[in-house]
């Protein structure tokens, strides 16, 4: 599989990779890890490619990714203070 951008904060390592079989359509994913045990934190399933270089880290942890389709999303844990 295919890691395109990978990036870290202060409790994680967020990486977002490809997905599926040879020969199939490719998925992609974003993934965070707990920087001292690496255990997954959360997982998601991108609706589509990402770009190179577009994933960032808010101060709250959560990632944002931007897609070649031109989308933008928000991953990670819930938001302090949301329901």
């Amino acid at each position: 599989p295919s890691i395109i951008p990978l990036s870290t904060f202060p409790s994680a390592v967020v990486a977002v990779y490809e997905t599926g079989a040879k020969g199939a359509a490719p998925k992609w994913d974003a993934r965070a890890l707990d920087k001292v045990d690496g255990k997954p934190l959360w997982q998601a399933a991108l609706p589509g490619e990402p770009l190179i270089g577009g994933l960032a880290i808010d101060r709250q942890g959560r990632a944002i990714v931007s897609l070649k389709d031109g989308g933008v999303i928000s991953l990670g844990p819930p938001l302090v203070g949301t329901k």
